[in-house]
């Protein structure tokens, strides 16, 4: 496994670790202490997306 599949990989199961984290917030319900945390969340999902993106694209 090339080190650019292995980073394919760690991100795909991130963005999989940050959806089920985002369903558990959904499932805790609206909180004033969790904005944060759904905050981070989605500043966190973003930049998987990004990189995902970027790292699913064909080089040029």
């Amino acid at each position: 496994m090339t080190s650019r599949q292995h980073l394919l990989i760690t991100l795909q199961n991130a963005r999989d670790t940050l959806h089920e984290l985002r369903m558990a917030l959904v499932l805790a319900g609206p909180s004033e202490n969790l904005s944060d945390i759904e905050a981070l969340v989605g500043v966190a999902e973003e930049e998987v997306r990004r990189e995902l993106r970027r790292m699913e694209s064909p080089r040029l």
